[in-house]
């Protein structure tokens, strides 16, 4: 009998320990910094790439200590000056007062998908495949031809990337980076685009 309630309560003790070795739900927040490809700019003059910071979060569902669901949401915002796209101010350098325009952009992600997991003991490795959409924005601002209205563009997007996530204590860890590569799809069938994007990310993780 006393050897049976002690197999009982090692069963019930790894049960738990193998339970508490991997967090059922993560929660990440922090900063989010990207480089953007101007084909994202299409009906503007915007060229080159651009950096943009921000805000990036997501939410992680572990079935298991290897495999996870991912809803990944971040945002980026920042402000380039551009020469006025009208014929009063094309093929004059330098450009005269006037001629130089402060626009404002953004670029948000809304992406979903499978994680894959690596757990040591106080560090979590991860990459993921994530799809979904990515919507542009430019501001409003006015030329000498008159004011040009706001431009938003929503796409279709996939992110392939991964991180490293440092224990803290049971509940809380750093994420010490994570980086994606997300090119968005732009155009028709015929006329196809990818726009090549990348995104890095740190902050903190809530573990539960």
């Amino acid at each position: 009998m006393r050897k049976l309630v002690f197999l009982v309560a090692v069963v019930l003790v790894v049960g738990v320990s193998a339970r508490a070795q991997h967090p059922r739900v993560e929660i990440f927040g922090g900063y989010s910094y990207a480089n953007l490809d101007e084909g994202l700019f299409p009906l503007s003059s915007l060229s080159g790439r651009r950096n943009a910071s921000g805000w990036g979060a997501n939410l992680s569902l572990n079935s298991s200590r290897f495999f996870g669901f991912t809803a990944d949401f971040a945002g980026q915002f920042g402000n380039v000056q551009i020469l006025d796209p009208t014929l009063a101010c094309i093929g004059i350098f330098p450009p005269p007062p006037g001629c130089t325009i402060d626009v404002n952009f953004s670029s948000q992600q809304f992406l979903f998908g499978p994680r894959f997991i690596l757990r040591g003991g106080g560090a979590t490795g991860f990459v993921h495949v994530l799809l979904g959409a990515t919507r542009t924005r430019l501001s409003s601002f006015p030329t000498l031809g008159g004011l040009v209205p706001a431009q938003t563009e929503t796409d279709f997007a996939l992110a392939a990337g991964g991180g490293l996530d440092v224990r803290l204590s049971p509940f809380l860890a750093l994420r010490a980076f994570q980086v994606d590569y997300i090119p968005v799809h732009q155009g028709g069938i015929i006329n196809q685009n990818f726009a090549q994007n990348i995104r890095v990310q740190t902050g903190i993780v809530l573990r539960f």
